[in-house]
């Protein structure tokens, strides 16, 4: 696993048009409405399209932190977020996954010298509410909830 950082968010975009993530493979597949494996040809090829924006998308961007934040709590465990990041596996440069974060074991505080124990997708979704159950909730969510976290498997070897 190779963890590439980047200045901008503009670095970043750029860098995720070399390869395929989870996002795109969830495209790909044809499970997300979100996105679709034309748009996904466009963008690896730095075509420019209208960014699809509907109120369950800005709704999802404005809550990623506190979703974070409620988990980190639930679970006792950190949840480090992370901006600008992509996980390029070590064996295919092609195959590339942007965590929402990395989850670290211990109590929540300082990350000196604490690795990180699995990739954190954080998801605010109400068509997973069936899915999570009587315990579950948003925050729920660092367990496999779709293509994105079962993509990271295979860089991070958990979600």
């Amino acid at each position: 696993m190779i963890l590439e950082t980047y200045d901008t968010r503009q670095q970043w975009l750029d860098a995720r048009r070399l390869g395929l993530g989870g996002t795109d493979v969830a495209a790909l597949l044809g499970a997300t409405s979100y996105s679709s494996p034309w748009r996904v040809w466009a963008d690896k090829r730095g075509i420019e399209l209208p960014e699809p924006k509907g109120e369950a998308l800005t709704l999802g961007s404005l809550f990623e932190e506190a979703v974070a934040m409620a988990w980190s709590d639930k679970s006792g465990r950190l949840v480090r977020r992370l901006d600008n990041v992509i996980v390029v596996h070590d064996e295919h440069a092609f195959a590339r996954y942007s965590p929402d974060g990395f989850v670290h074991d211990g109590a929540i505080g300082p990350l000196a010298g604490i690795e990180p124990v699995a990739a954190y997708e954080g998801k605010v979704s109400a068509g997973y509410a069936a899915e999570w159950g009587a315990d579950g909730g948003p925050w729920h969510s660092a367990a496999p909830c779709g293509s994105p976290s079962r993509h990271s498997i295979g860089y991070t070897g958990t979600v």
